[in-house]
C-alpha cells in the first residue's frame, strides 16, 4: 500500500512541476502574420485583424518606415 502511495505522489509532483515550468515559459510575444487593418487618432496607432476583430495599440517606436510610392521613407 505505501509503494502505491509513493508513485501516486511522485505522479503528482511530477505534473505539478512540468505544470509551473509551461505556465513560466508561455509569457513570450509571436509576432502576429495576418491581415490588418490600420488606423491613427491623436497620435495613438491601431491594428485590427480582420479576421479575429482583436484591436491591438502599437506604440510608433515599434513602427518601421517602408518604401510607398517611391518615398524611401526618410
Amino acid at each position: 500500500m505505501k509503494h502505491i502511495k509513493d508513485i501516486t505522489i511522485s505522479i503528482f509532483a511530477i505534473i505539478g512541476f512540468f505544470t509551473v515550468l509551461t505556465g513560466y515559459s508561455s509569457g513570450t510575444l509571436e509576432n502576429e502574420v495576418g491581415t490588418y487593418q490600420i488606423s491613427s487618432n491623436t497620435g495613438m496607432v491601431y491594428k485590427m485583424n480582420t479576421k479575429t476583430g482583436y484591436i491591438i495599440q502599437v506604440a510608433d517606436r515599434v513602427i518601421e518606415k517602408s518604401m510607398v510610392n517611391g518615398d524611401d521613407g526618410k
